[in-house]
């Protein structure tokens, strides 16, 4: 059932009403304010030729023809707005495909307000007022008004006096009530015999005009042509009809000009003679305003997106065609400055651009917005082709039924954004090389969140995993006292300054914590904000472990020679005193004792110097020639020539060479004189920090590492990770050419020694752990030299390397009382067993 229908029915005494108007045709509606719906009976849902009955309140207007639409939507609009005195009362068309012709329809309706709604409810009536209008019109179409002659020869004077009397009052009706502006006019004078309140109201006059001639009542059209075409009618008995014609009217005191659809149409006696003119009118001001406001608006758009220096473009409909694309969007294009109306389907058909079409095309299917960001895009322009980066929009756009009409295309010149980033991250990157050169960990900490963010390198000194979130407190924990304490007090000084302040101190990490024993410095800053308040703590961290070893070892070589000495001395005293009586002999003694003391004052000094150039400067220049060689290069690339670009290559080389040269020794020397810790070491984890560290090696190389079941023994952790990472980069390094390496660390126990295997200490048990590799090989001849200081197999340029490492090894496995064997074949791989005491 309507739902209209149920609504009314609930009413009793409005069934007789109810049943009255259906039975004239009449149908009711009803706008209920809160769900913004009409309501409609079966004879207004038929007079509307609405398929449902509840019609949502924006789409009833589509109903309406396009010409009346906007009156009717602003009758409505005026009423719900609660404006006094208004109701609605309009007359509009309503288009019938079917028909062909428009059908007449007569709204008429109140408000009912209620104190506790801020919008009234609207109820009224609609009926079908086409037939009033058909009737005028085929007495239009005969030509005239008046009865013809062969009518009134049947017709007494009476009849025909009484029928068109009557023809006159409906005549007149019909003009009073049309929808539109109408008026008559009789003879050439132009006197006004009818004219409708719509005509009088476009007149700015009352019904006095009526009997006036239309050049007396409206004297402002003097001037214009509108009496000058109705003379024409007159003459010439042809109908005119203009479109939007401009008419200066005075309305309310005041002068404006109007735009009217109008039909001037004559009306003929029965001799065929002109006697009158049927003038029809529609006000089309406001569509003929908002057209113009439209086309100026559109100038005004495409003026300003000539002028803009963001893309943009209108496609429209499936074929895409280019509507007020701008120089920029021309330029995108690439096709010419004449594309404008042209289907950009057709245009861009080259491969390299045809998944532009694609991504649009898939915009009129999905409905969604594409991005996409810095675009490489070749302009080609007057003075050559250009280079850029654009981010491009493409928005879809709706017509009134929700469909996609149209695509919105802006693209965005990002080039100097683009390339400033592409700066930054090569800037990082040659910073992040400076920062693995110099061995170097960093760290900064949120101070608003706590939370700390660290270089793999770092997260590998305090035992941290990967991916674990830290803070500053987890740093402190893995620092030995009192240590821990001078850290802490530290950071805080430098977060409770209010000014930019640098910090520097020296640590040493917890083995217990850590698995390592290392010394570290720590260097940071306060980072401030605008507003001066502190955001972020950062710096770097640097491993000294082995510069503050070497000058332990170096201090306490200038300790035992200056003990020495004074033993030295002290034994020349006693010399001195024995040969007090051979004055002459004395004094000889003396001066080569004085000369003694000076030699070794500077075999003192000596020493010293070397620790200082060991430590300092000799690795600090070797360092900084690297790191601002790399700089160097990275900066200038191949603007300094070949040959100048050869000498940098050569003196990066060799600076690296003399730092792995002066590394190596100092490690050998550091082997080869510091005393060895006496720690459970488990070679599990000695070899999970060895891979670590080889790990780009191992990729490089696509090696493969198998590791066995590997004991804990006693010994020093820091010389056992470095005879393993030698064994293990010797195998990556002497592999075989287009053979990614295979690398096998196996263990076992012996109750024996191999014949002509000696090992420091004598012992019931070893471990033998075998390092077994596929790569080149070696005679067997250089089995025991291989482990001399300097000795190389292969040219530096062969394979790069210092030829002390196999050395180190022997003195780590001496220093642990026992010994290291190579087994080799030429392109068989090598086998390099280490036989440790099992105490």
């Amino acid at each position: 059932m309507n739902s209209f229908s149920k609504t009314v029915s609930e009413e009793d005494r409005m069934e007789g009403m109810t049943a009255a108007l259906t039975a004239a045709g009449i149908g009711i509606w009803e706008l209920n304010p809160d769900s913004k719906e009409f309501h409609l009976s079966p004879i207004a849902q038929q007079l509307l030729g609405a398929t449902e009955d509840i019609i949502p309140y924006p789409h009833i207007f589509d109903f309406a023809d396009s010409r009346d639409r906007a009156r009717l939507l602003k009758c409505f609009r005026e009423v719900m707005e609660g404006i006094p005195g208004k109701e609605v009362e309009i007359d509009f068309r309503h288009c019938v495909a079917s028909e062909g012709t428009p059908r007449w329809l007569h709204c008429r309706g109140q408000a009912v307000f209620d104190p506790a709604k801020p919008s009234p409810k609207l109820h009224g009536i609609l009926q079908d007022v086409s037939k009033h209008l058909n009737r005028f019109q085929e007495h239009e179409k005969k030509g005239s008004f008046n009865i013809s002659a062969e009518e009134a020869s049947h017709l007494s004077a009476k009849e025909q006096l009484a029928r068109a009397k009557g023809l006159e009052q409906r005549l007149q009706y019909l003009i009073e009530e049309a929808p539109v502006a109408t008026a008559m006019y009789m003879g050439r004078s132009l006197k006004i015999e009818f004219a409708n309140d719509v005509m009088i109201s476009y007149w700015g006059k009352d019904r006095t005009v009526i009997g006036e001639t239309l050049r007396d009542a409206v004297p402002e059209l003097d001037e214009q042509s509108s009496l000058d075409l109705l003379d024409q009618v007159f003459v010439t008995g042809k109908t005119i009809e203009l479109q939007a014609a401009p008419v200066v009217l005075h309305q309310n005191g005041r002068s404006g000009t109007y735009y009217f659809d109008f039909i001037y149409k004559p009306m003929f006696d029965h001799e065929g003679n002109v006697f009158g003119i049927f003038h029809m009118a529609v006000d089309v001001t406001h569509e003929v305003q908002a057209l113009k406001a439209s086309r100026a608006s559109e100038a005004n758009l495409a003026a300003v997106l000539a002028a803009f220096p963001t893309a943009i473009g209108l496609l429209r409909g499936r074929d895409l065609i280019i509507e007020m694309p701008n120089q920029a969007f021309i330029e995108i294009v690439g096709k010419g400055p004449d594309i404008a109306g042209k289907p950009l389907r057709q245009i861009v058909q080259d491969p390299g651009r045809q998944h532009l079409v694609d991504v649009l095309d898939d915009i009129f299917i999905t409905g969604k917005i594409n991005r996409s960001y810095a675009n490489p895009v070749t302009l080609h322009k007057d003075d050559g082709e250009h280079h850029r980066y654009f981010d491009f929009t493409n928005t879809p756009l709706h017509d009134a039924d929700g469909r996609i009409s149209a695509v919105l295309a802006i693209g965005i010149d990002v080039t100097e954004q683009v390339l400033a980033r592409q700066k930054i991250e090569e800037a990082e990157s040659t910073l992040r090389g400076a920062v693995d050169l110099a061995e170097l960990g960093t760290w900064q900490l949120d101070l608003e969140t706590q939370k700390l963010s660290f270089s793999r390198r770092l997260g590998q000194w305090f035992d941290f995993e990967p991916g674990f979130t830290a803070t500053f407190a987890d740093i402190y924990e893995k620092v030995q006292e009192p240590d821990r304490t001078k850290l802490r007090q530290v950071v805080e000084e430098c977060l409770t300054a209010n000014s930019e302040r640098v910090f520097k101190v020296e640590f040493t990490l917890d083995q217990d914590k850590t698995g390592l024993r290392k010394t570290l410095t720590a260097q940071g800053r306060t980072y401030f904000d605008n507003d001066r308040h502190a955001y972020k703590l950062g710096g770097t961290m640097q491993d000294v472990t082995e510069h503050r070893a070497l000058l332990s070892t170096l201090e306490r070589l200038v300790q035992q020679r200056t003990e020495e000495l004074a033993a030295t001395n002290e034994k020349l005293v006693n010399i001195n005193q024995e040969l007090e009586d051979n004055v002459a002999q004395i004094e000889g003694i003396n001066e080569e004792l004085v000369q003694t003391n000076k030699r070794l004052v500077n075999s003192n000094n000596s020493l010293q110097q070397f620790s200082y150039v060991a430590s300092h400067d000799l690795q600090e220049p070797l360092r900084k020639i690297q790191t601002f060689g790399t700089l160097l290069a990275g900066k200038i690339g191949t603007d300094i020539g070949q040959e100048a670009a050869s000498y940098l290559s050569r003196m990066q080389q060799a600076a690296s060479r003399m730092s792995a040269l002066i590394e190596d020794l100092l490690s050998f020397s550091r082997v080869s004189n510091q005393e060895i810790k006496r720690d459970l070491v488990s070679l599990k984890t000695v070899m999970k920090w060895v891979l670590s560290d080889l790990e780009l090696s191992i990729e490089e190389t696509g090696a493969t590492i198998e590791i066995g079941k590997l004991p804990i023994i006693t010994g020093d952790q820091s010389q056992l990770m470095q005879l393993f990472n030698n064994l293990i980069s010797n195998a990556l390094k002497f592999h075989k050419p287009g053979i990614p390496p295979v690398i096998r660390i196996d263990a076992r126990i012996l109750t024996a020694l191999p014949p002509k295997v000696v090992a420091r200490r004598s012992v019931a048990r070893y471990h033998q752990i075998d390092v077994v590799d596929n790569g080149i090989g070696f005679d067997p001849m250089y089995k025991d030299r291989i482990f001399q200081v300097f000795q190389r197999l292969h040219g530096k340029s062969e394979f790069p390397g210092t030829g002390i490492g196999l050395a180190i090894c022997e003195k780590v496995a001496f220093n642990h009382g026992g010994a290291i064997t190579a087994t080799s074949e030429p392109d068989a791989g090598s086998v390099f067993s280490i036989y440790l005491p099992i105490e």
